[in-house]
């Protein structure tokens, strides 16, 4: 009885922490041809078979691994441990106005020109606190690109 209660634990965990993101998944059919970078601990040989455009940056103790957001559904399986992701948008500020309706905006900033969010918003997966409010969402605006990360963006924009 105890081995089975242990079993059923560890499948409820693994269900809850795979990376099932369906906001990951809306952005992703929505800009196809956007450029998503997944943040990881780890991930299986098998990506390096697959016929998309990958490529994998070691970064130290963590990986990047990037691909084409058309390719996030094949890549997802094949990676372990995934604390963030970003996917970056061709376009402005209106191109993405639909969402930024549904965020609670925990707060706003101009650096070097570029406006930034902080926010929360239903569907996202991985969350931090930004001064003591819990964001799951950041979104860069700098010229002609838009970066949404999550729980924040932690490559570049």
């Amino acid at each position: 009885m105890k081995k089975l209660s242990v079993l059923i634990l560890v499948l409820i965990l693994i269900s809850v922490l795979t990376l099932n993101n369906e906001k990951l998944a809306q952005l992703c059919f929505e800009f196809e041809n956007a450029k998503l970078e997944f943040y990881c601990k780890g991930y299986s040989d098998e990506i390096k078979k697959l016929d998309s455009d990958v490529s994998i940056m070691n970064n130290g103790e963590e990986f990047i691994i990037k691909t084409m957001a058309n390719n996030a559904e094949n890549i997802k399986n094949y990676l372990i441990d995934c604390f963030g992701y970003c996917i970056k948008i061709e376009g402005a500020k209106q191109d993405i106005e639909h969402l930024l309706d549904k965020i609670q905006v925990a707060k706003t900033e101009i650096v070097d020109g570029i406006e930034i969010l902080y926010g929360y918003m239903y569907g996202f997966l991985f969350s931090t606190f930004i001064d003591g409010k819990k964001v799951n969402v950041q979104i860069a605006f700098n010229d002609n690109t838009v970066t949404i990360g999550s729980p924040i963006i932690l490559g570049s924009y």
